[in-house]
């Protein structure tokens, strides 16, 4: 029977007929040094996209502020990305009492 779980090798959410995404490397000599952060993802992009939300959770949300440089390789390729965040803004609102 196909299911849509979290998978045991990649702790992604994903098909159980479906392969986990590949493996990215991913290096910010200022965070990791010489050592690279594997990423799962279906693109160079999404590898450096989802290195910023890690690096932003475990950085005190630097990446609001500033941008940070990566590399990113994959299969003997490597590609250069500039990752910076914005803020999402929610609007909450809840009815109160007024007397005049």
């Amino acid at each position: 029977m196909i299911k849509y779980n979290k998978c045991k090798t990649c702790k992604e959410l994903h098909w159980n007929n479906q392969d986990c995404a590949p493996l990215y490397l991913v290096y910010f000599e200022e965070y990791l040094g010489d050592e690279a952060k594997e990423i799962r993802a279906h693109s160079f992009q999404e590898a450096a996209e989802k290195f910023g939300e890690y690096y932003n959770s475990v950085s005190d949300y630097e990446l609001i502020n500033h941008s940070i440089e990566v590399t990113v390789e994959f299969e003997n390729e490597t590609r250069y990305y500039n990752i910076s965040a914005e803020p999402d803004v929610y609007y909450t609102s809840r009815e109160i009492e007024k007397t005049h």
